[in-house]
């Protein structure tokens, strides 16, 4: 469990891209623009036009994001890998 709690704080991966890309052990720079970068580009195609709808989504994968977080990687402060917020608040 704790994995797919990791993984959906990740941002389904994305946060290691940068890791993985500029081969940088140790350091996590990088990964909250990753996750803005996917939020960006899903957020025409998850998000409603309808207004009620719109608001209802929004409340409902804000409070998701939180319990992730809260959650996620061992319940670590500000881990860098997190990047469901950014997501959520894209």
């Amino acid at each position: 469990m704790e994995k797919i709690i990791n993984f959906i704080a990740s941002g389904f991966g994305i946060s290691y891209l940068p890791i993985i890309i500029f081969k940088r052990k140790g350091k996590f720079k990088g990964c909250g623009l990753f996750g803005t970068s996917f939020a960006f580009s899903i957020y025409q195609y998850v998000i409603p036009e309808n207004s009620v709808l719109k608001i209802i989504l929004i409340i409902l994968i804000i409070s998701f994001s939180i319990l992730i977080s809260e959650k996620a990687f061992n319940q670590s402060k500000d881990n860098p890998l997190i990047v469901i917020d950014e997501i959520a608040g894209y």
